[in-house]
């Protein structure tokens, strides 16, 4: 789901330790991107990553480590806390 100020993927997963991993590319020419990244679960939400505003073509990777005890839905979000939408490279 894309809307102007969130970008969201979730993903049924079963139990274990996970790592996620993010990249962000600035291709448009110094655009305010900046964004909070976060996983939500039935247990709440957390911002694990910050993106700052980045230089033009610079890329920045960004990593949270998380574990569930049981089988649920877990929901990557990049929130923009800058002037224009999050841009994602890969997740």
């Amino acid at each position: 789901m894309f809307t102007a100020k969130t970008m969201k993927q979730g993903r049924q997963s079963p139990a274990g330790k996970y790592k996620i991993t993010t990249a962000h590319r600035e291709w448009w020419g110094g655009q305010n991107r900046a964004m909070d990244l976060s996983l939500t679960t039935d247990a709440g939400t957390s911002v694990y990553a910050s993106v700052p505003k980045q230089d033009n073509n610079a890329v920045t990777t960004k990593t949270g480590e998380f574990e569930i005890t049981s089988e649920k839905v877990v929901t990557w979000t990049a929130t923009t806390t800058g002037q224009h939408a999050p841009a994602v490279s890969w997740l």
